[in-house]
This record gives structure tokens, C-alpha cells and sequence, in this order.
């Protein structure tokens, strides 16, 4: 039984993060395995105050931006220099720095399941100067454990969890073009671990250049010399049906500025595809009568594919995304044991 198999048959169905917003993705107290105090609010202060003193230990390898500590009253510090809101009968959300897509949710469901915000970044096609799409990936709330496990036993496997330079060996494999890549691959083929990627135009498009956009990149990522030992030239026909099937999945239409195009890898790698064409105003109106699922394609390499081009490799579609997914992952990976 591999690791990750292991830490799929152990992920716990408890639920997380029910009894306050979504803590921010920073660095935790430098502990390892620190006893949990009688209150819950102290346990959650020393948590905040544990990040705003050590934020340098895991950001110092991925950005010169400073903490913002002066953030209004509503709102927390985000690991990207980004800041939650949490407007009084609202669900927080977090800034993207962008004028046309200002927020993207903390929190996700779908289909049953809850998702937490583990990073985001602009899409931009920088030969041309255009800004295409907010991205932003969340991962299923139950399976951060398990996402955890992998990350600290990737770095030191009698660790339970990890700490001041273990961190920034993390950020170096993270980044790393091959081994970063080749991390992600194994997790997203072996974990089991649901997760999303959120797309939201930040300018009019269609459905026909989102959807050539995301087969160039299950392309570029499976034509031969894109890896060292062609490992991902899938010369099969199931895949090149897969592959087609996906196309049709989108079809023509419009999607406008603002919409939310949703891709959604469950515990298999099945790939569904959902778009919120309404005006729907919350998550639960959304859910409601906002999304509608457009098609599903069951080979899990297509999925796994679309999601390298955003976590892992020499390129990828958004550096910032994916540098604001690796600092969440520090902070997951240097959470103390039960506070995730």
C-alpha cells in the first residue's frame, strides 16, 4: 500500500473550519507537536500571532511582498498579501487585486462537497499584454489532512509536521520545474484528493477560446520532448477520445466578464465541468439554480494534465496562482497536528 493510498483510507470525515472563517494560509507556530490549549480562542490567537511573527520562515524563497498589518477591521491577512473580507451576513471572500474580478469565495460547494481556497493568480497571455482569467484552486476541506501528510512526508517522513528550513525546502521541491512537477503528478494520480480550479473571465470570452486554451496546454504537456522520458505521450485511442470528448464539452456560447467556470477532479481523477451563467447572488443561490453541469470526461490524465498546467513544470499558466498555491501549501504542511 503506497503512502497516499494510506493517507486516503485514513482522511476523516470530521468536518473543518466550522466554527470560524477559513484561517489564512501562513506560516504556523514553529512547533511540532504542540498540545492543544482548553480554549479554543487562545489555540486560535496563538495561531494568528504565531503566523504574523514567523510569515518570513516560509515566504522568504517566494516573494518580497511585505504583510500587510494594517489591514481594516473585517478582514485578515491572506498568503499572498491578499486579504479575506468578512462582511457581517456575507461569506468571505478574498481580494484579487483586480478591478473586473475584485473577490473570489474562501470557500466553495459543490456537489455535496466543501472546498477551501488554497491559492489564486491572474491569467495573463503576456505577449500580448492581455489579462485573460482569475484562477483560483481549492481543495476538498476533508482531504487537507491528507494533502498535509504528503507534503511532510515529501521533506521528512518521521515528521508530523514541518518547520523554520524544512519549509523552505518544501518552497525550493515546490518550485522546482522537475521536481515540483513530478510531486504533483504522483499526488494528483495516487492521493485521491478532490480539488478545483475556479476560472472567472476578467474579460468577455467564449466558450471556444476557454476551451482552446485548456487543450493547448493537455497538449503541450503530452507531445513528445515535453518531459525527459516522454512519460506523459499517451498514444492510446482512449485518450485522444478523451481528450476529444472534453472539447465537446464546452460548445459555443458566450461566457461574459465575471462568470465562473468551474473544473472539478474527484477522488478518481473524473473530471467535471460546471459554468454559472446566472446571476446567482450567494453560494447557496448558486448551487441552487446558478450552476449547471456542462459534461464529465472519466480518464483521469486529461484532468491531471489541466491541473499540472497550473501547479507544476517549467511553465505554467499562471506564476502568480501558482506561487500563491505554494504558500498555502507551506502553511498547511507547518499546521500542528489537528488544527487542519
Amino acid at each position: 500500500m503506497s503512502f497516499f493510498t494510506a493517507s486516503r483510507l485514513a482522511r476523516p470525515t470530521a468536518r473543518f473550519f466550522t466554527t470560524s472563517p477559513p484561517l489564512p494560509l501562513r506560516s504556523p507556530l514553529p512547533l511540532r507537536a504542540a498540545p492543544r490549549a482548553p480554549s479554543r480562542t487562545p489555540y486560535y490567537t496563538s495561531i494568528l500571532l504565531g503566523s504574523l511573527l514567523g510569515a518570513s520562515l516560509a515566504t522568504a524563497a517566494l516573494s518580497s511582498s511585505p504583510l500587510r498589518l494594517d489591514a481594516p477591521a473585517g478582514t485578515y491577512p491572506f498568503p499572498t498579501g491578499k486579504t479575506v473580507i468578512t462582511a457581517p451576513g456575507t461569506a468571505p471572500v478574498v481580494s484579487t487585486g483586480h478591478a473586473t474580478v475584485p473577490s473570489v469565495p474562501a470557500t466553495l460547494s459543490l456537489d455535496g462537497t466543501a472546498y477551501t481556497l488554497l491559492g489564486l493568480g491572474l491569467r495573463s497571455v503576456s505577449f500580448l499584454g492581455i489579462n485573460v482569467y482569475v484562477a483560483a484552486v481549492y481543495v476538498a476541506t476533508a482531504d487537507l489532512p491528507a494533502v498535509a501528510a504528503a507534503l511532510v512526508h515529501a521533506v521528512n517522513p518521521t515528521a508530523s509536521t514541518l518547520v523554520g528550513g524544512e519549509q523552505e525546502t518544501l518552497a525550493a521541491l515546490l518550485m522546482d520545474a522537475e521536481r515540483g512537477e513530478e510531486w504533483w503528478d504522483e499526488v494528483l494520480r495516487t492521493a485521491g484528493v478532490r480539488s478545483v480550479v475556479r476560472v472567472s473571465p476578467v474579460r468577455d470570452t467564449d466558450f471556444g477560446h476557454l476551451r482552446d486554451g485548456f487543450v493547448r496546454a493537455i497538449q503541450a504537456r503530452t507531445r513528445r520532448g515535453a518531459s525527459a522520458d516522454n512519460k506523459w505521450v499517451f498514444e492510446d485511442g482512449q485518450f485522444g477520445e478523451a481528450v476529444s470528448q472534453f472539447r465537446g464539452i464546452f460548445g459555443k456560447g458566450k461566457v461574459p466578464k465575471t462568470k465562473e467556470l468551474i473544473l472539478q477532479r474527484d477522488e478518481r481523477g473524473v473530471l467535471r465541468v460546471w459554468y454559472d451563467g446566472e446571476d446567482g447572488k450567494g453560494e447557496k443561490e448558486k448551487a441552487a439554480k446558478g450552476r449547471k453541469e456542462l459534461g464529465k470526461v472519466e480518464d483521469e490524465r486529461v484532468s491531471r494534465m489541466l491541473w499540472l498546467n497550473y501547479l507544476g513544470g517549467k511553465t505554467v499558466a499562471s506564476e502568480a496562482a501558482r506561487r500563491s498555491v505554494v504558500e498555502g501549501l507551506i502553511d498547511l504542511a507547518g499546521r500542528p497536528v489537528g488544527s487542519v
